[in-house]
């Protein structure tokens, strides 16, 4: 019913409660004329609003469901006006909140970026360190092998260096110098040459041994053409006997993985055929004038 009155709900509504049960809308609108002209007036009883939520609550009207429930009154204003206070406030704190983990999250992101580029950093500063220490080994390794390498090709220098030893060979002639030279050919390296050298000394005096012998007095005493290799030396006895014992004891010997080639550069050598059963007796014969050496067989 609306007539003029203060209500929480309006000022010109009024509600009236605590009417008899047989009370009607048309014996309630008379009751309050005399207050005043009456826009509307009516009556709803507990049964009828229980009855409307049973029957309307959850149907369909305009497309859309309808939700009937019992009303409620409405709050005065100070306190609706505190209830809005109060919501803003917790919104307001909130978005506080929401701003304070989202900075937290960003802190924290900036954090850990910070921390991946020092870890980084920490990883490219060990990756060039570990690069250096790796040149640095290799520079030494390098250095050590070059070392090496030098030590040992001092080493097979020293092997090859032309080596005297025992007695000079004194008041010999050219030709008996000649026959007591023994020429050593296929010598693959300076330990095979040390072994021949060492056994060479068991025939007899050693005046000097020269390895490895120059190339040019290979050319000039023409054993190249009588089938001695390069890596060659000389060995010079004190007789001629010590020479051609020698020669007939380690020509065609195997030491150390090669065939050594052995001659006297003058004199006679007996030397056996493997395919015969007689023995020849060979003489060298070396003119210097012609670089010609002549081997006469019986």
């Amino acid at each position: 019913m609306e007539a003029g009155g203060d209500n929480q709900h309006s000022l010109s509504t009024v509600f009236v409660a605590n009417l008899p049960f047989s009370f009607t809308n048309a014996q309630m609108e008379e009751a309050f004329s005399e207050v005043g002209p009456i826009r509307r007036c009516f009556m709803v009883t507990k049964k009828d609003a229980n009855r409307a939520i049973e029957l309307k609550n959850g149907s369909t009207v305009g497309g859309r469901k309808l939700v009937v429930k019992q009303a409620t009154h409405r709050a005065p204003l100070e306190q609706r006006r505190a209830k809005v206070n109060q919501v803003q406030s917790e919104d307001a704190d909130e978005t506080k909140n929401d701003k304070a983990v989202e900075k937290t999250k960003n802190d924290k992101a900036v954090e850990k970026t910070k921390n991946d580029e020092v870890v980084e950093k920490t990883k490219n500063e060990k990756a060039v360190e570990t690069k250096n220490n790796k040149a640095v080994e290799t520079a030494m390794l390098d250095k050590t092998g070059k070392a090496l390498k030098a030590k040992g090709e001092l080493k097979e220098a020293r092997k090859r260096t032309a080596i005297s030893s025992g007695l000079p060979d004194k008041g010999s002639s050219d030709k008996q110098r000649v026959a007591k030279t023994v020429i050593f050919g296929g010598l693959l390296s300076g330990d095979m040459a040390e072994e021949v050298h060492r056994l060479a000394r068991k025939f007899g005096t050693v005046c000097s041994v020269i390895y490895p012998l120059p190339e040019e007095e290979l050319k000039h005493h023409g054993l190249a053409q009588d089938g001695c290799k390069v890596n060659a030396s000389s060995v010079l006895y004190t007789s001629v006997k010590s020479a051609r014992e020698c020669v007939a004891a380690l020509h065609q010997k195997e030491i150390h993985g090669g065939s050594v080639w052995a001659r006297q550069l003058g004199g006679e050598l007996s030397i056996k055929d493997s395919n015969s059963p007689n023995t020849f007796t060979t003489t060298f014969q070396e003119d210097k004038k012609s670089n010609v050496i002549t081997v006469v067989t019986d």
